[in-house]
């Protein structure tokens, strides 16, 4: 099974997850994973309603590894919900006496660092927009502990190109590689590419063949590894990231700039479709897709990103509205007052509160994020601590 971003049936992304090969081979970049979370990340069908179907389908249970992994997203939003914003700094102190810089290297960006795990694997990001786990983590790694960029610039940058991009998941998982969400930064060495990816990903003779110990050492201190190679892997072009969608998305897609010639749905009743909730509704109640760009100005996508969601929106939504939506939509229903709205819930900055200025003009419904583990009231500061929680009150959701 490989990811491919136009499959246009959630369902049938489902259909093809096995549950007992993900279980012993997940960790290999060959293995047997489920490419589910662009699906998931951008909202096809909220998180209950995937673990019933995959119980129903597959017979997954609480003592399933994959679910375990989903609890692991349940659990960044679970941190997210409580530290809101926070979560893009650092939640505990960096490593000591370490400076880290806030650009990204050009060697990086161009693949041309000279090991072979490191220039593949964004190699593989540029050309998909997906990146196995493993691989995320060998890159974060090898960014933060070896080349001293700050994880928050790195996870910005990440961010943008992944199909799967998540504000919790992405940026929390840099932040326990970095050691500013965990007890210890994450290290890889050469003897673990070589246990886990293909042979063309090996890199044993390079700065990355020593024992963790040396490579503790590096990571706690303020030396660098150098680049091992002046000849670029590929010639691969490096894709820009971008605030907006290219004027040419925008025309395939009918993307609107204002609400001028926006014609007001005859029931009075309005459905506001983000790029976090692209989930099919079998209702008629009319739907405009909104594209906020001040979080886009702040957080851009790649092409292939914008094309992502943008296509999907598109089969959802009667009309794509783009801009800066504070300018356009509240002034736009404040004189629609008996508009009635409804839509999901989000902590993404921006929309948020975006969201919550709607609230004040129009009868505003705003849903909750629907989540399959109940949600602990208090903090929880690590994962352990979180599973041992929900796993007492846990019920399977039933069909």
């Amino acid at each position: 099974m490989q990811f491919n971003p136009e499959i246009k049936n959630f369902g049938q992304m489902l259909d093809q997850v096995n549950i007992q090969t993900y279980e012993t081979s997940r960790n290999y970049l060959t293995g047997s994973v489920t490419y589910l979370s662009p699906y998931i990340s951008h909202g096809f069908e909220t998180m209950p309603n995937i673990v019933t179907q995959l119980k129903r389908k597959h017979g997954l249970t609480p003592q399933h590894k994959l679910y375990a992994e989903l609890g692991w997203r349940e659990y960044y939003y679970h941190v997210w919900g409580h530290l809101g914003d926070d979560i893009l700094q650092d939640i505990r102190p960096p490593l000591q006496d370490v400076n880290y810089q806030d650009t990204m290297p050009e060697d990086v960006l161009q693949m041309n660092t000279g090991l072979a795990p490191i220039d593949l694997a964004i190699s593989e990001l540029y050309e998909n927009g997906y990146l196995h786990n493993h691989a995320r983590m060998w890159l974060a790694s090898y960014l933060i502990h070896f080349r001293k960029i700050h994880w928050r610039t790195c996870a910005d940058w990440m961010y943008g190109y992944l199909l799967d991009g998540d504000l919790a998941s992405n940026h929390l998982s840099w932040q326990w590689v970095a050691s500013t969400f965990s007890n210890k930064p994450y290290l890889f060495n050469a003897e673990n590419v070589a246990k886990f990816a293909p042979p063309e990903w090996h890199c044993s003779g390079s700065l990355l063949d020593q024992s963790y110990d040396a490579l503790e050492v590096i990571a706690r201190s303020n030396q660098t590894f150098k680049k091992n190679s002046l000849k670029p892997l590929s010639k691969q072009e490096i894709p820009l990231l971008q605030s907006r969608p290219s004027d040419a998305l925008s025309k395939k897609y009918s993307v609107m700039t204002d609400l001028k010639q926006f014609e007001m749905t005859k029931s009075n009743q309005l459905r506001l479709i983000h790029p976090w909730h692209l989930k099919a509704k079998s209702d008629e109640k009319f739907q405009l897709g909104i594209i906020h760009l001040t979080f886009h100005e702040k957080f851009p996508w790649s092409e292939k990103r914008w094309d992502f969601v943008l296509n999907r929106m598109s089969q959802l939504c009667d009309v794509i509205v783009l801009g800066d939506l504070e300018e356009i939509l509240l002034p736009f229903f404040s004189k629609r007052s008996t508009m009635r709205i409804d839509v999901q819930n989000t902590f993404n900055p921006e929309y948020a509160i975006l969201l919550d200025e709607l609230t004040k003009t129009n009868d505003t419904v705003i849903h909750p994020i629907e989540r399959f583990l109940a949600d602990p009231e208090t903090f929880c500061p690590s994962f352990t601590k979180f599973w041992q929680i929900v796993t007492k009150k846990e019920k399977f959701p039933q069909p």
